[in-house]
């Protein structure tokens, strides 16, 4: 079954418009359990560098975004670390603020970062954010000095929020939820909502699906934001097709009213010389890659997609300096770079929307499209029946000071 809306046939790259005026499905199953509807965004995570560079490289200023033809897509999501400069994003564009929180464990920088600086940046420029976390870590551990530390973070911006909303601000701050486990993710969320329950009109709750975000771990977290009641949800990296079509076909069942979700995984690759092709089922891709000398990604890209991006690139070859230069030359320059890169947000974009509707008709068809039968088994007993996932971590003893 296609569910692209177009034809995808002989593995071409066919656009797909976004709606006018930027508005995400809602998926109208009423017979399914949760909401009448729920709206659904996929948020690239753009660096500020990364962006500035790429829209350089095609000519089109550092001060361009890409809600104008052939990307129509101005939704997404910037980290206060890599954004700090000030950015006017186009009217009706969902911009999720993240605090720049995982810099904190980052052990190649040393950064202090300031929780109230942080909420003025992010009601200066976002739709929403989400508090100054400290992440515990996966592996090497620093719980409860990482859980204090984001408890001090939110307590002292909360005044400022309060201000905010009561001046009328259309802003809105989001928690954030961490645990390798239903057992402290729970507990996590009991913490943190003793200094502010982020259950008001227009808030909801960040999380990482951990230990690693994987199908499991997502259908784990799914349940949890059940059962915590949480309406309005933002999934952190979730990277894979695979993650987001268990995110959207399961989003509905798990009671959200908002589901958004971030990736940089098109960029990256991008950046990494690596396309992503379209397959005939219409809802998932392959990816091409070159290195060295090879070109199998560019040939792919000015001879045979025919997605709208790479049209709007071609064109852009004879008026680009850089483009000129760089079109028929060894070297993967910065055009190539910048090519790819939107070529695989299109992609991306394209067979997200596809999913979307897939998971309005019938969810379970689309899970078992991009699952195997095993995997799709297990996803829906962790969803519906408390399964664990594979490798599941033991929570630490040190939380039972919190129930």
């Amino acid at each position: 079954m296609d569910w692209s809306g177009a034809s995808l046939g002989d593995r071409q790259c066919r656009y797909v418009h976004c709606k006018a005026d930027y508005s995400p499905f809602s998926p109208p199953n009423r017979d399914r359990g949760g909401p009448e509807q729920v709206r659904q965004y996929l948020l690239p995570a753009w660096g500020y560098s990364r962006f500035v560079g790429s829209a350089e490289d095609i000519g089109l200023g550092r001060n361009a975004w890409w809600d104008k033809p052939p990307f129509n897509y101005p939704h997404t999501l910037i980290s206060y670390v890599h954004w700090q400069q000030p950015f006017k994003f186009p009217s009706g564009a969902y911009v999720f603020g993240d605090s720049g929180g995982f810099t904190l464990r980052s052990p190649t920088r040393s950064l202090k970062i300031d929780s109230v600086d942080v909420l003025h940046w992010q009601a200066s420029q976002c739709s929403v954010g989400c508090l100054l976390d400290v992440p515990p870590g996966i592996k090497k551990r620093i719980w409860d000095r990482a859980l204090a530390a984001t408890i001090d973070h939110t307590a002292r911006a909360l005044p400022h929020y309060e201000r905010m909303r009561a001046a009328g601000s259309p802003f809105r701050w989001w928690g954030v939820l961490h645990g390798n486990s239903d057992w402290e993710v729970r507990q996590y969320h009991r913490a943190i909502s003793e200094v502010y329950p982020f259950e008001g009109e227009g808030e909801g709750w960040a999380i990482r699906a951990e230990p690693t975000v994987n199908i499991y771990a997502v259908a784990r977290s799914l349940r949890v934001l059940n059962r915590l009641g949480i309406k309005r949800a933002h999934f952190l990296a979730a990277t894979s097709q695979d993650v987001i079509a268990v995110l959207l076909a399961l989003g509905r069942r798990a009671g959200l009213e908002l589901l958004t979700y971030d990736s940089a995984y098109a960029i990256k690759c991008g950046f990494n010389r690596t396309a992503f092709v379209p397959t005939d089922d219409g809802v998932s891709f392959t990816t091409k890659g070159e290195q060295d000398d090879e070109r199998h990604v560019r040939d792919f890209l000015l001879n045979e997609c025919s997605c709208e991006v790479c049209a709007f690139m071609r064109l852009r070859s004879d008026q680009v300096a850089k483009a000129r230069h760089q079109l028929h030359r060894a070297e993967f320059g910065g055009w190539w770079s910048a090519w790819v890169q939107l070529h695989n947000l299109r992609i991306q974009q394209q067979l997200t929307e596809a999913q979307a509707r897939a998971a309005e008709s019938d969810p379970d068809r689309l899970l078992q499209m991009m699952l195997t039968e095993e995997r799709h088994s297990l996803v829906m007993k962790i969803f519906e029946e408390d399964g664990h996932e594979p490798n599941a971590v033991v929570p630490p003893d040190s939380l039972l000071a919190l129930i």
